[in-house]
């Protein structure tokens, strides 16, 4: 029975740490539907999401793409512009059309010390590229 129990802070599931992606906006068109247009800039905001790589990593290979038909995964190929805990500005790959999900892989704690094994943040909101 208490393997069906999940904690709930704030009313984010624990699952995570509370990790979480709320929006993903494509600056050049100011969508928050998820449509987005490759090679423009986008505003990916929620909590703990700060890009924190592992040693001998950066910071664009631990942002991807995963394609959804496809499978077919594409890693972010600039270093985000802004990099905050609840705010990342990047800009797009050349991604082929299709629909995508965003996957956040940081160390990122909100205190000093760097989590020990990675945490991946999903974004709930499909990509979609025309």
């Amino acid at each position: 029975m208490l393997r069906q129990v999940r904690g709930v802070y704030n009313g984010l599931t624990l699952d995570n740490g509370g990790a979480v992606i709320d929006s993903v906006t494509d600056t050049a068109t100011g969508s928050t539907t998820g449509e987005v247009t490759p090679g423009k800039t986008i505003t990916i905001t929620g909590k703990k999401i700060r890009v924190v790589a592992e040693e001998g990593e950066t910071a664009e290979s631990c942002i991807t793409y995963t394609h959804l038909a496809t499978g077919q995964v594409i890693a972010q190929e600039d270093a985000p512009v802004i990099n905050d805990p609840s705010k990342i500005v990047l800009q797009l790959p050349a991604l082929p059309t299709g629909q995508y999900t965003l996957t956040l892989k940081t160390l990122f704690s909100t205190n000093a010390i760097n989590l020990k094994a990675p945490r991946y943040i999903t974004s709930k909101i499909k990509l979609e590229v025309k």
